[in-house]
This record gives structure tokens, sequence and C-alpha cells, in this order.
């Protein structure tokens, strides 16, 4: 069937490609058409998702890639605006399910001015032969989706379960469908939302086969809880933890990563296995008012002055500058030097003879500059002192030991308002 149904995509398409398009239908957009199936019915809009199989060939007829190829699966996907002339969006907006359709459009109205790939010509027809498999509402392909992971969920979670009942495991559950066990207990209170773990993993497939590990690595992982920077299982199992505990926990695909999967390593709708150690737990807050303490001593023992700011950190400007103060957005250059409280010098943009430029507040330098630069214009010159949390943190950094306090003497060079 498949044999047949391509032979006569191919024949349409061979037919298609020594006529003439511009005899056949066009849209407003500039894209040429003919229907080789066409039912009366509801045509896709802006935002429906839309399932279908392509082929798409070159003037010569050489084809290009066909999504019946290899496993032969349609692809489905959210249907956009229109964006351009020829945007081949437009073709499938007049399309109803179970219709086929060859559009034809010029090479030029495809890649508007990029570089042209070996497979064709400025001013040559690429040919899309098209077939609508499904079209679906939002709502609908929602509760479709729904539906398809509760089964999923259902399949999976049952193959975790099977798995350690026949090795004889005794597990938990929790609410969201996290099945695990602890192996080693711990001390102190579980980790909440906004603290920051520092965790030991190693991570499996169901069926055995390692995709991932830092104990392989030597080196731990830390991140704040309840940021997203993690997958969902991960979130659900930290505060399943205490300080020195470790897990087994099972992830069906929806509490990792899904239809999505991984890079190769990890393919779609897989059920991951990790063993989590918590190695250490830290409050955010707690760290900076701590280190504001050892700041403000350090000042004291020294004969030094600075300010205090909202953002939690220490500044003083010695040399007023000129102009508006630095502000998220703005293009800035930098001079540095940056030491530690015991006056070890671990970088300096200085003893280079080369400022640093970055934009304010896209995330390119730590959360101290971020905020303590606010407080310098153009030409000025002063300190700010940073509590660990808003440096590197509990991970060392070169030369920079973990958890330290760092001071850098700043010189504002130039301010780009952007």
């Amino acid at each position: 069937m498949k044999k047949n149904l391509l032979f006569i995509i191919a024949l349409i398409t061979g037919v298609l490609l020594y006529a003439q398009p511009e005899n056949l239908p066009v849209t407003p957009g500039g894209i040429h058409y003919q229907f080789h199936k066409q039912y009366e019915g509801y045509k896709p809009k802006t935002s429906d998702w839309v399932k279908i199989h392509i082929i798409n060939r070159n003037a010569a007829g050489e084809k290009i890639f066909s999504t019946y190829d290899g496993q032969g699966q349609a692809v489905e996907f959210q249907l956009a605006d229109v964006q351009f002339n020829g945007d081949i969006v437009e073709g499938l907006h007049l399309m109803s399910e179970g219709d086929s359709a060859t559009f034809v459009i010029k090479s030029d109205s495809i890649y508007r001015g990029a570089n042209m790939p070996d497979f064709t010509k400025p001013g040559e027809w690429i040919y899309y032969v098209v077939k609508m498999v499904d079209i679906q509402t939002p709502a609908e392909h929602a509760e479709e989706t729904k539906q398809k992971n509760q089964t999923l969920m259902k399949e999976q979670l049952k193959e975790i379960k099977d798995t350690l009942n026949h090795r004889g495991i005794d597990y938990q559950e929790d609410n969201n469908g996290l099945i695990y066990y602890i192996e080693q207990e711990g001390e102190g209170p579980h980790p909440q939302i906004g603290e920051t773990v520092e965790v030991h993993y190693t991570g499996w497939l169901l069926n055995g086969k390692k995709f991932d590990s830092s104990v392989d690595r030597g080196q731990t992982f830390s991140f704040m809880l309840g940021q997203g920077r993690v997958i969902k299982g991960w979130e659900d199992a930290l505060v399943l933890l205490r300080k020195g505990s470790k897990g087994m926990f099972y992830l069906p695909s929806a509490l990792a990563y899904g239809d999505r999967g991984a890079g190769e390593v990890i393919p779609p709708n897989s059920i991951l296995k990790f063993e989590i150690e918590l190695i250490d737990v830290t409050n955010k807050d707690k760290v900076i008012e701590q280190d504001l303490e050892t700041i403000k001593s350090y000042l004291k023992e020294n004969g030094l002055s600075a300010t205090q700011s909202p953002y939690g950190l220490f500044y003083k400007i010695d040399v007023p500058g000129t102009g508006p103060k630095a502000h998220p957005g703005d293009k800035i250059k930098v001079h540095y030097t940056g030491k530690l409280l015991d006056g070890t010098v671990f970088d300096s943009s200085v003893s280079r003879g080369e400022p640093i430029e970055f934009t304010l507040g896209r995330g390119m330098v730590i959360e101290g500059w971020e905020k303590g630069l606010m407080f310098f214009n153009k030409g000025s010159k002063g300190t700010i002192y940073l509590p660990s949390p808003l440096a590197y943190g509990n991970k060392a950094a070169g030369s920079i030991p973990a958890n330290s306090i760092l001071i850098f003497d700043i010189e504002m060079v130039d301010i780009e308002k952007q």
C-alpha cells in the first residue's frame, strides 16, 4: 500500500515537474498548487494542530526529504500564521483532512536572500507533495494528549512496579507518580523551595544503560529548588531527602523528558532511574545574611566604610562619574580587579590592559556584578563587596575557593545606553 502511494505521488510530481507551474492555480502569497484528492471539510486555522506526510523535491525531481523514509511517521505541529509570500503554511490552510496536494514555490521565496542550498538555484521551482493526515483544534489536541499521557503513565508505573516487585524491593510512591526507596537515611530537615541543593547522582534507563553520572566525573551538581532548572522528577525527589541521605528514584517519562527525549542517550518516552545522594543544603538568604556580617567585620577591622544596598551587597564609590548610572540593557565597559578577603588577587582586567564589555542584565556575569554595577556611572571608580551566593556560591571557580566572599575594585570606563 505504501509503495503504491509513493508511486502515485512520484508519478503526479513527475507530471508536474514537466508541466508549467505558472498555469496552476495560485494563492495570494504566490504558491502554485494542484489538489490530487480534495474533500469538503474543516480547514485548519492558526494554532490548530496538523499531522502531515510530505515529500520535498527540487526542479530536477530529486528528493530532498520525505516523511515516508525511515519509520515513515507523519510530522505533527501547531499551525502558525503565514510569515511571508511563499510560506507553505498558506497552502496547508487550504487543506482538509484526507486531502493531498502539490505546492510549487520559487526557491527565491523560500530562502529569501539566504544562501541557496546545493540542490536548487535562484529562480527554480521547489515541489512539496503533502498529505493532510489529521487536523485538531487546540482543545481537541490537548484532550488527546492528556488521554495518551494518562495511559502511558499507567503503563509505565506498572512496568516500574513489576520490575521492583520481581526483585523483591519495597518502594513508595508520591502523589505525582514518582516511585522511590531510601537507601541511606540522612539528618536534618527536608530541603525547601528556594534552597540550593548539592547532589551526587547516577542516571540509568530502566534497562540498566547508564547515561550520566556526577559520581563518575567526580564533581557534584548544585541547583536551586523550584527554579525549573531540572526535570520535574528531580524537583519531587529532592524534597524527599535529607542532608546525607541517598535514594533510588524511578521517573515515568512524564516526570523526565517526555516525548522529547534528550539527545541520543535518552529516547522519547523513557523511564529513568536515578540514584541521588543529597550532599548539602544551603539557604541563599541565610548565607547572604551571614556573609554580610563577615563583610561588616572586615570593613571595621580594616578601617573601611561602605554602603549596604538592598540587593544584599556592600559598595563604595571613591571617584564619582558623570551621567546616568548603568541599568539593565546598557552595554558597559569595565576595568576590574578581583580579590579574596585575604587580599589574594584572582583576576584583573587592569593587569591585562583590556576592560571587559558586556550587556548588563543578560546573565552574562555573576549576580553580584549585575546588581553592584548599577551604582556606577561613566568614569566612576569604587569597590563592591559580594556575599558568596552573589558570586560563585558553594562552587569553586578556578583559584576562587567555594563559598568565597569576593571584593572587586571597579572602574566604569563607558556606558552605552540602549
